[in-house]
């Protein structure tokens, strides 16, 4: 039985130390949105915005519109405006998985500019409840595969902790045997490099 599955991209974030608008802001000329978008493009699945009001999501279905004709193929893309009660990457997750329908999901963050196909593909063939990558050592928290039965591991995380991290869900999940880490080699480190500062934006971009 073919198991279903999506994508969701974390684009709702303030971004305040990028000076706003993190999903718009350029690298290497193209907006940091559109290089997560076709990384994920080829995997041919839904993809899910995660944004923080309407907006905000209209605006970047209307980037990833005017960035492909229309004569290619029709945009698979809704909207996923974040429902929990508190802000970070975990709210948009939160919103993501109780908002998807499908059993999987490859949640990505907008400000990975490298991330590469391949690496996602992997993530997706993995039979694992949530899974990610690991780099001597160090898990990188996105991408992320998760599957629907984690969703009360989640649900109760909310509830019961005062730092509603990404960080410390993983570790839950990892407690209870839940988390599936694939290890990579030091030099792919690069491609989960991410950006929060204009200095990281120039030094990524030099690369």
């Amino acid at each position: 039985m073919e198991i279903s599955q999506g994508v969701g991209i974390l684009a709702g974030g303030k971004g305040i130390r990028m000076g706003g608008d993190k999903p718009f802001k350029l690298f290497k000329d193209k907006p940091l949105i559109l290089w997560v978008y076709e990384a994920v493009l080829p995997l041919n699945l839904k993809v899910y915005l995660s944004v923080r009001n309407p907006d905000q999501g209209e605006r970047l279905l209307g980037l990833i519109q005017s960035a492909f004709p229309k004569n290619s193929q029709p945009l698979n893309v809704s909207i996923v405006q974040d429902v929990a009660p508190f802000e970070g990457p975990l709210a948009g997750v939160y919103s993501l998985v109780s908002t998807m329908k499908e059993e999987e999901i490859l949640i990505l963050t907008c400000d990975q500019p490298l991330i590469k196909t391949e690496l996602l593909q992997r993530l997706l063939r993995q039979r694992a409840e949530a899974c990610l990558f690991e780099i001597e050592g160090k898990a990188e928290p996105f991408p992320l595969k998760l599957t629907k039965s984690v969703f009360p591991y989640l649900e109760n995380f909310i509830k019961i902790s005062r730092k509603k991290s990404i960080k410390e869900f993983l570790n839950l999940l990892e407690k209870y045997n839940k988390l599936t880490k694939l290890s990579l080699k030091g030099e792919e480190a690069i491609f989960f490099k991410n950006i929060n500062t204009p200095q990281e934006l120039e030094e990524l971009s030099n690369v």
